[in-house]
Order: structure tokens, then sequence, then C-alpha cells
């Protein structure tokens, strides 16, 4: 251990002065990861659980020959300035020839953009920026966060400034930084999971997890795992398939007169456009009846099964297509296999997260 016996303090610890709970905590910690395991700890707020969390992953990281990297997930801004401001500290309090932890500090790219298009996965912060300028610049902000631990608003402000996008920006800077700051989402909601942390170059067998406020991770875990039917799902859906069966028609055009699969291939997009059209012309007096039928109970909500939801969209599904073929059971597994498929043009800089 680079801090040497229990009791000391690791000159990973932002403050001068250590309490007795945040000496226990820490060195709980340093115990307890050193062997691969894991620390629950609860304590009243304000005693220090973060730079006492921050200091035991940093002891235990940088003990090994190649320094795992430390996600501190949080579910509040606050908290994430809190991190921040901690690690600065730290930073300020290392001895000489102990280089500077560099923190990228993320949330979701709604929160940094200033427009997204929902269906292309596109944003405007780079609008009209030459490739080679937004490399540049990219790399500009990121050499900002590293220099000194930047809270994510204010890399925000760079950003908007520089006419870069932040949050590209930050995903791009996570690959080389100690410590990520991030929701509690790029970890426990696996869609999420697999869309960020291989871009970022996570592997998370190689990392130390700090979980801030633990205790709300079941709620927020839940709320995470939720999938709402709105009218603009259906009609994002479509949008995206039609942007998908144009370029699918330009693939198979270039291909050979033999190719006969390309025929089957198109038949099964234009089939599930067809669905879906359906799909966006009947499920307004859907919604439109279970709000009457809500209005007329005088509830404020009313439960609807799965089961039933889901017969309900295989009926307009089924209205969609041929007579022939309405028999065909497998007319929604056909529609969902073929929405699984859709890819669609976007910023090949980017991948969308959310």
């Amino acid at each position: 251990m680079t801090g040497g016996e229990v009791g000391s303090t690791p000159i990973w610890f932002a403050h001068e002065k250590v309490r007795e709970s945040q000496s226990q905590m820490m060195w709980d910690g340093i115990e307890v990861l050193s062997q691969g395991g894991f620390l629950l700890a609860a304590a009243p707020t304000g005693i220090g659980k973060t730079a006492a969390a921050l200091a035991s992953a940093l002891e235990v990281a940088r003990s090994m020959p190649s320094p795992p990297r430390i996600l501190f997930l949080t579910g509040t801004q606050s908290q994430h300035r809190i991190v921040v401001e901690t690690v600065r500290a730290i930073n300020r309090g290392l001895p000489d020839g102990i280089l500077d932890l560099k923190l990228v500090d993320l949330i979701g790219r709604e929160g940094m953009c200033h427009t997204v298009d929902r269906v292309t996965g596109r944003c405007d912060c780079e609008e009209d920026i030459e490739p080679e300028a937004r490399v540049e610049r990219r790399a500009d902000l990121k050499e900002a966060m590293f220099r000194v631990p930047m809270h994510v608003d204010e890399m925000i402000r760079r950003g908007r400034n520089m006419r870069i996008c932040s949050w590209a920006a930050a995903r791009e800077a996570a690959k080389e930084c100690d410590i990520l700051v991030c929701d509690y989402n790029h970890v426990f909601i696996e869609n999420v999971r697999e869309a960020s942390l291989p871009v970022m170059g996570i592997d998370l067998a190689e990392t130390i997890i700090i979980v801030d406020e633990a205790h709300n991770l079941p709620d927020r875990v839940r709320n995470g795992l939720q999938r709402i039917a709105t009218m603009k799902v259906f009609r994002d859906a479509k949008a995206e398939l039609e942007e998908h069966l144009g370029t699918e028609e330009k693939k198979i055009g270039s291909r050979s007169a033999e190719d006969l699969s390309a025929g089957d291939e198109l038949r099964e997009i234009r089939f599930a456009l067809g669905a879906l059209t359906r799909l966006n012309e009947s499920m307004p007096k859907w919604f439109e009846s279970r709000l009457k039928e809500l209005a007329s109970l005088g509830d404020d909500d009313m439960r609807i099964s799965t089961a039933e939801f889901i017969e309900m969209v295989n009926s307009i599904v089924l209205e969609s297509i041929e007579i022939e073929d309405r028999g065909d059971s497998r007319c929604l597994t056909r529609l969902i296999s073929q929405l699984l498929r859709v890819r669609v043009e976007t910023d090949d800089s980017i991948d969308d997260e959310d």
C-alpha cells in the first residue's frame, strides 16, 4: 500500500485532518477491496463518506501494476459537484512526483447537448464544424478537463463556447480518465451499460465501483427498467423504419439480380412498415378510449395488463396484412424481429445511450 500502516492517512485523502469515523471507513474499504470484496457503509450525512470512499478506492487502485478505473455512481447533481471538489482537493495535496488524478464528469446526453434528434441520434452542438476542427476542439476540451477536474456544468459552458459537443468529448476523455463520475444507469441498466461503457473503453471487471446513496438504487433501477408506450414511440419507430427502408432499397438495388434473399428482406421491412402505419392510425383511438374510461371511473390511474396490451397491439398488426396471412401467429414476432434489425444513419463519432 502507498499510504502505510493502518491508522495513518493515505495520500489520497482530501483533507488535512481525518475524523475517526472516516479513518475506520477508509481502512475497512482498503482491507476488503484488497481482497476483491466489497464494503457496505452506513453513516450519517456530513461525516465525509465521499472523501473516505475515494481515498480507500484510490489507495487500492494505485497499489496495482495496472490501476483499475474508479466509477463513482450517483443519482444527484449536487453529489457530482462534491466528488469533483473532493478530487480537486486530493490533487492539491499530492506530493511532488505523483501525477494529478484525471476526472470526467458525465450526465445524460439530453442534459449536455442543446438539442438531440431522437430519430437520427444527432445533436446540433457541432453543426457546420469541419471534421478536422471537431477533432482538434474535442482534444482541447479534454485537455482542459484533465488540467483541473471540471464539473459537468462548466464543461457544457466551455463546450458551447467552443462550439463542440461536450457529451461526445467527455465520452472520449473517459477512455483516459482515472475517475468517471456518472449516473447509476451506466452500470445497472443493461441497454445504457452496453451502449456507453464499451465506447468509453471501460470493462467492469477492471474497475472499482463506488455507489453513492445506494439505498436509492432499487427505485432507480426499477424506474430505469420501465418501458413507456406513448404515441411518440410509435411515430419515432415508423420514421426510423422509413429511413431504414430507403437505405436498404439502395443497398439491395446494387446487388445481383440472382440474389433472391433481397426481395424477402424488403418484403419483411414493408410488412413491418405497414404494421406501424396501422398502429399509428389506431393507437390514438385506443389511448382516447382508455382516457375516457379512466375519467368515468374518477380514478387517477388504471391497470392494463401486459397480456391485454400485447393482444391489442397484435390485433391491430393483423389488420395491416393480407387476409390470407392473418392466421399467422408470428405476425407480432415478425414486427419485433424487424424493428430489432433497424439501422439508421447517425453521427459516426457518437452512440446513443439514452
